[in-house]
């Protein structure tokens, strides 16, 4: 059998691979497997692989890339290894290999899927689907930008993905602490800093915050509160600072 894959975009390319190769060790665990790049100087090892019986399963996988680099020898053995029973081939390439020599490999293909750049509306379904794959929404600002900014780039796409995909993942885990009103109202200093601080990084809108601390301690503050209202509603300080200048007092 000859799986034919080939375009530029690697990423996709690869994957694919990847499952046929996953898919046939789950069919044939014991098979041999080996991979060859002849722009690596493989050809010899492929030769040796090629011309040995298989030991412990009824088949072989061969992944090979540049082809085309073959010499006269390797592509003879290149044939009589589509011909063979036995051995699987799995042909990887950049570009189409060019068709004179190589037609055998495409017209003998069980499967032929082409990789190119994607863009636009075929960009935006790979990316969703590598987004769910991950376990990211979405509806997530961040992959939205991810998206935008990497279009055509699977591997970059991919990457910063996944590292979105894992930061989610140890954060997910993480229990905040949520801001106390009364101890902020009523605590020292310390504590005060401590709940602004932790409203803050939870979000906590700052007005409401600041109108409850206000109802909390008008008995005792109705003058400051009152003061720190004007200021905030003529501009001359916002929400944060009055409760900043509160929490310091």
């Amino acid at each position: 059998m000859i799986i034919y894959l080939f375009g530029p975009d690697s990423y996709r390319r690869i994957r694919s691979k990847e499952r046929y190769l996953a898919a046939t060790r789950e069919k044939y665990p014991h098979a041999d497997v080996a991979e060859f790049d002849f722009e690596a100087d493989d050809e010899l090892a492929f030769l040796r692989f090629a011309s040995a019986a298989p030991l412990f399963s009824p088949i072989r996988i061969a992944v090979v890339r540049n082809v085309a680099l073959l010499s006269r020898e390797g592509r003879e053995a290149i044939k009589q290894a589509s011909e063979s029973p036995i051995t699987n081939l799995i042909v990887e390439e950049e570009k189409s290999l060019p068709t004179a020599e190589f037609s055998f490999l495409k017209k003998k293909a069980s499967i032929v899927e082409e990789y190119a750049i994607l863009e636009g509306e075929t960009w935006q379904s790979f990316a969703l689907t590598e987004a769910t794959r991950l376990g990211l929404s979405s509806s997530d600002p961040r992959l939205q930008l991810l998206i935008t900014m990497y279009e055509g780039d699977s591997w970059g796409f991919a990457t910063e993905a996944a590292r979105l995909a894992l930061w989610e993942k140890a954060h997910s885990s993480v229990q905040l602490p949520t801001a106390d009103i009364s101890r902020f109202a009523f605590g020292s200093r310390g504590e005060r800093l401590l709940h602004m601080t932790i409203a803050v990084a939870s979000g906590e809108a700052p007005a409401r915050f600041f109108y409850a601390t206000a109802a909390m301690t008008a008995k005792n503050h109705t003058p400051l509160w009152a003061g720190y209202d004007l200021a905030v509603k003529t501009g001359k300080l916002d929400y944060e600072e009055a409760l900043l200048d509160f929490a310091l007092s």
